[in-house]
């Protein structure tokens, strides 16, 4: 659920069935009128606006075939200024789940790949976390429109640790995508699987 007039970062888990993670096919269940989303694409964001009945548009007003691939996410604000909106994503668990998701220098938007709840530490998901690393939770409810309200840091050999020094996992929800910075020069790959057994 997204409250009203304010922003989450959001995860598309589930397919269409046919192996697609398309935001007009997965993401419009539940969306108001006037909602906006954005997309990281590496060094920027690609803007796009939902019009009920008709879908999402880019900004050059083009009916987009754009997808949240899995392990990414992206920011969705929420159009409707009076009421709260909860989005509904229906679809399919890919059987078996094998990604491959980039993870370069810098800041970059995440989520689990598979909707399940799990640290990113977890052996289910296989995070290439190294040093100096720094993991961001978002809260929508947080400041005017949502903010970040959580912060963890990895230390090699060690693990994570919040803004208090306490050892934590840092777990999102499902459907929750996370601002995730990599401190190594020339990044690296998340390769994961996942299969329901």
């Amino acid at each position: 659920t997204i409250p009203a007039d304010k922003t989450a970062l959001i995860a598309v888990q589930l397919n269409d069935g046919n192996g697609g993670y398309g935001i007009n096919t997965q993401l419009t269940q539940g969306v108001s009128n006037g909602s906006t989303l954005l997309v990281w694409n590496g060094v920027g964001f690609d803007l796009y606006q939902y019009y009920t009945g008709f879908g999402w548009y880019d900004s050059g007003f083009n009916l987009t075939t754009n997808q949240i691939n899995p392990g990414t996410s992206a920011y969705l604000q929420n159009g409707d200024t009076v009421n709260p909106i909860t989005i509904t994503v229906v679809g399919q668990v890919p059987q078996p789940t094998n990604s491959s998701v980039a993870i370069p220098f810098g800041p970059g938007f995440y989520s689990i790949g598979t909707p399940i709840s799990t640290n990113i530490n977890s052996t289910l998901v296989n995070f290439p976390s190294q040093a100096g690393d720094s993991y961001y939770h978002w809260n929508p409810n947080n400041g005017t429109s949502g903010g970040y309200d959580l912060l963890y840091q990895y230390y090699a050999g060690y693990g994570w640790y919040d803004s208090g020094f306490n050892l934590v996992n840092p777990t999102p929800n499902v459907g929750e995508g996370f601002l995730y910075y990599n401190a190594t020069p020339g990044g690296t790959n998340w390769n994961f699987s996942f299969s329901v057994q």
